[in-house]
């Protein structure tokens, strides 16, 4: 038997803290001067869910994420 349930709307919460992202595509073909790698992309999340900034995206072919955690987010806790 099935019972009626409340239904609470979902509140959006952002990250838990504000998070850098770095993207970094190696070198795949020689010579690599002055670096094998090159930052093709830089990013960053805020407290508020906004994710800005230019170059390649996180997870674009061929790349890897370095991801630095910044400052803790402080969010107002969800109202029912």
């Amino acid at each position: 038997m099935l019972l009626p349930s409340l239904q609470q709307p979902a509140q959006a919460v952002g990250p838990a803290y504000e998070e850098t992202y770095v993207v970094i595509q190696p070198c795949n073909a020689g010579p690599c001067l002055p670096s094998p790698y090159d930052e093709v992309g830089w990013w960053f999340l805020a407290c508020d869910g906004s994710f800005t900034g230019n170059g390649w995206l996180p997870g674009t072919y061929s790349t890897y994420t370095v991801v630095t955690q910044g400052e803790a987010c402080e969010h107002e806790p969800p109202v029912y």
